[in-house]
């Protein structure tokens, strides 16, 4: 499965100053119609704890986890600070903390500079389907 990376520092910094993740939907006509009709596209995001649970509660095992490389780290010289302190937060965490809140992907570099998708590849067992 492929989904938006909601994780990188862009996003985490529109939420830490809006209180949203994703741009707000414009009160327009259309917006509301396609509202109505359940067609609003990402309008649900989860956190990747939430997310692995999910997927490990329907049976599924995680194989991999990929990101698309689309931002390039040297050319978003803002992130940097936001980055360096998010890497000192993963430092000082408890190693249990760390394994509660999924740090070892949340704080990953590729997940918090380097991509604006992530894609979850998955396998079950097919005796189970």
């Amino acid at each position: 499965m492929s989904i938006p990376n909601y994780w990188n520092i862009k996003h985490r910094l529109r939420y830490l100053l809006s209180g949203s993740i994703s741009t707000p939907l414009k009160c327009t006509a259309e917006n509301f119609t396609r509202f109505i009709n359940n067609d609003c596209g990402h309008i649900n995001t989860l956190s990747w704890p939430m997310l692995k649970f999910a997927i490990l509660a329907e049976g599924f095992k995680i194989l991999m986890l990929k990101t698309d490389n689309h931002y390039d780290f040297f050319r978003r010289l803002d992130y940097i600070p936001w980055y360096i302190l998010i890497k000192l937060y993963d430092i000082i965490l408890s190693k249990e903390n760390k394994n509660i809140m999924c740090l070892q992907v949340t704080a990953s570099k590729d997940i918090l500079i380097n991509s604006s998708r992530v894609v979850i590849i998955c396998s079950k067992n097919s005796k189970e389907l």
